[in-house]
């Protein structure tokens, strides 16, 4: 996902990110949207598309490991998620890619 930043957006990460680090009240939301609104349209389509394939693949993982363990289960369907925007995928990855529970 970084990959798709040019390197004055991968700093801006960065400082967003130290910024949130040291706040007292830490404002998520107002970060993503700091973040959403400097990225080119490319950017954001290729955050979106990696998220997205992202997303498929962990659904279609759980599918599997559910179906070889014999408790097949429905999953909740891709519209039940939330559509996010590059800003908050970028965030969200940034603070707490597998670690529990994210800010926002």
């Amino acid at each position: 996902m970084l990959n798709a930043l040019t390197p004055a957006h991968r700093t801006l990460l960065s400082n967003v990110v130290g910024q949130l680090a040291v706040s007292p009240t830490p404002d998520f939301r107002a970060a993503a949207q700091q973040l959403d609104s400097a990225l080119s349209a490319g950017e954001k389509q290729s955050i979106l598309n990696a998220e997205t394939t992202a997303r498929s693949q962990m659904r279609n993982a759980i599918a599997q490991m559910r179906s070889q363990s014999g408790r097949p289960g429905a999953l909740p369907s891709p519209q039940a998620t939330p559509q996010l925007d590059a800003g908050v995928i970028l965030l969200r990855h940034a603070l707490a890619v597998g670690r529990g529970p994210r800010p926002m």
